[in-house]
């Protein structure tokens, strides 16, 4: 386990749970060393926004809602590893995208780790996973049906 890394995807990454809970709670994991150096959180919603903007609404959550606002530092090391992809869950190219985005993020830290040693955690709503599930489950289909006449 040593050569895997680690990135964590949250879907609707701009609400309210990604900003008072999540966030805080990975910043603090961090802080303590109870997570590895490299984890990298890509975050999905339909709010656009470019890395930085996600990056410094996150601040913002950690600052209103934990006590770690005092760890500056740490903050701005961390939030390097902070990505944000705008898209929706219904749909087949903003899932694709998504799909990219991960891939990029992860080349771009580690580009002497190979993606297949990749450990990816999702964070999904109950209701956004109906949603999700059929359109993935749809373009899986798809690119196999494509694939299969090539």
């Amino acid at each position: 386990m040593a050569d895997e890394t680690t990135t964590i995807v949250i879907m609707g990454a701009t609400g309210d749970l990604a900003q008072r809970k999540l966030l805080p709670a990975l910043f603090e994991l961090r802080c303590n060393a109870g997570c590895p150096e490299d984890l990298r959180v890509v975050g999905f919603a339909h709010t656009e926004l470019s890395d930085e903007a996600f990056r410094e609404l996150m601040w913002k959550g950690v600052q209103e809602f934990s006590s770690l606002a005092i760890h500056k530092d740490e903050w701005d090391d961390f939030a390097q590893h902070l990505f944000y992809v705008t898209g929706s869950l219904g749909e087949v190219a903003d899932i694709a995208a998504f799909d990219v985005a991960i891939m990029e993020c992860v080349l771009s830290i580690l580009p002497d780790k190979p993606p297949a040693l990749e450990r990816l955690h999702g964070v999904i709503c109950p209701t956004g996973y109906i949603g999700i599930t059929d359109v993935t489950v749809t373009a899986h289909c798809r690119k196999s049906f494509q694939a299969s006449w090539r």
